[in-house]
């Protein structure tokens, strides 16, 4: 839940997911949400220290043919633009649970570069207006899908020129 009481996962429980490991497929029905979190941050957030907005949810779940065998499922919703590989690995021993699950998330870089005031007034004005436009309706979009954004300095922005979008 986020900090205006929105849920991310209303309506997962009784969801069937199907799962396949090694050439054996098998569903899953999520039983019980028994976590949720989320990360937003900004432009200059993910400047500082590269990271995709995403929300987790962590469900109780059953084998749908052996109700009896039971588990846990982690599912990550993120705003990656393509997911480009996945590699599980185990912890060494110098992990923080040594011998646990390690997951490698190999995911495509959004597009654009980050504005600065140099940038921004460095453009002739019909840019800096596609930009102001373009601003606008990425933060509707945000205040209307329940998220707060924050830092909106133009050093917080990343520009997408080819596509005219924020």
């Amino acid at each position: 839940m986020d900090d205006n009481g929105r849920e991310f996962f209303v309506g997962w429980e009784s969801k069937a997911i199907g799962l396949r490991v090694d050439n054996i497929s098998s569903t899953w029905v999520l039983d019980e949400k028994l976590a949720e979190l989320y990360h937003q941050h900004t432009a200059y957030e993910h400047h500082l220290r590269p990271r995709v907005a995403a929300a987790y949810g962590t469900f109780s779940c059953h084998e749908l043919n052996d109700p009896s065998c039971e588990a846990i499922i982690k599912v990550f919703m993120h705003s990656a633009p393509k997911l480009l590989h996945v590699k599980k690995d185990e912890q060494d021993h110098t992990g923080p649970v040594p011998g646990g699950l390690l997951l490698y998330l190999l995911i495509q870089r959004p597009p654009g570069k980050y504005l600065n005031q140099e940038i921004f007034w460095s453009m002739d004005r019909q840019g800096r207006n596609m930009v102001r436009v373009a601003f606008k309706q990425a933060w509707l979009d945000c205040v209307g899908a329940g998220f707060k954004p924050a830092m909106s300095a133009t050093e917080n922005l990343i520009w997408d020129d080819d596509n005219s979008k924020m």
